[in-house]
This record gives C-alpha cells, sequence and structure tokens, in this order.
C-alpha cells in the first residue's frame, strides 16, 4: 500500500503512467469498468493467489476494486455476492491511514518478527528500504496536503 501511495502522490511520473496503462488493461480484462483514475496500481493478495485488487486514484479520491477468491466460494450467506466490488475512500485520508498502519508495523512489529527469525535461525530481513520508502511517501503527503510546510 505504500508503494500505491507513492505512485498517488505523483501521478506524472513516466513510470507511473506507464505501470497505469498496464494496470487499466488487466483492470478491464478483469472486468472492472474503471472511472476517471489518474493511477491504477494492480496488487494480488499473497495467501494462494486468493484476490486480486486494483489501487486507483483520481486527484483526491482512492478507490480499490477488488476481487476476492475466498469470498467468492464461501458457503457463509451474508457473504454471498460480495466478493466482487469497488470501495471509496478520500485520497488524503487513505494515505494517512497506510501511514500510520506502516508506522506502527515498522516499529512495533517488524522488531517482534525479526526476533523469532532470529531465535529459528532464519536471516534478518532489512528493513532499510521500506523505512526510506515511508519517508518518501510521506514526503510526497507533506508537499501534496500541506502547502504550508513547503520550503520556499
Amino acid at each position: 500500500m505504500l508503494t500505491a501511495c507513492y505512485y498517488f502522490l505523483q501521478p506524472e511520473h513516466p513510470h507511473v503512467r506507464d505501470l497505469t496503462e498496464y494496470g487499466r488493461k488487466n483492470a478491464e480484462e478483469h472486468g472492472f469498468e474503471l472511472r476517471n483514475e489518474v493511477v491504477v496500481y494492480q496488487t494480488t493478495l499473497v495467501a494462494e493467489a486468493a484476490g486480486t485488487y486494483y489501487f486507483c486514484s483520481t486527484r483526491d479520491l482512492t478507490r480499490i476494486y477488488y476481487e476476492n477468491d475466498f469470498l467468492k466460494f464461501t458457503d457463509c450467506p451474508e457473504y454471498k455476492g460480495k466478493h466482487k466490488g469497488v470501495v471509496e475512500v478520500p485520497l488524503k485520508e487513505f494515505v494517512e491511514d497506510v501511514l500510520k498502519i506502516s508506522r506502527e508495523y515498522l516499529e512495533k512489529y517488524a522488531p517482534v518478527i525479526e526476533k523469532i527469525r532470529f531465535e529459528h535461525g532464519e536471516e534478518p530481513n532489512n528493513y532499510d528500504s521500506l523505512w526510506e520508502l515511508y519517508r518518501e511517501v510521506e514526503e510526497l503527503y507533506e508537499k501534496k496536503f500541506r502547502p504550508e510546510n513547503r520550503r520556499a
């Protein structure tokens, strides 16, 4: 989600435009009718390829198009027919939430995971690149949503 935010906050970047063209094509082939999204970022739920998600943004709105294969085959009546859809969130709030949960993960949970990995003889992960991405998204957020913080 940090990567999606990174793209949402710089939609004019050539790499983002290329990625969006590819993602838009895949989303439409997947049966989603995209609207006026500027950026389209595709990802999947890693667990057994259990779902496909398109994180999309306009200039001020995030749309998450989803198809959850676990829900598609559930026998729970309250979830029947709810395996595919779209959720809309204001872009500013989406980025704020992603920054909040990312920071919480990096500060609270990553050290615990690393301790467990170490105890089981596994190599530690390097969280430097994730911290760097977090700081880049935070800076882009400040530029877009808090113009009073811009440096002259």
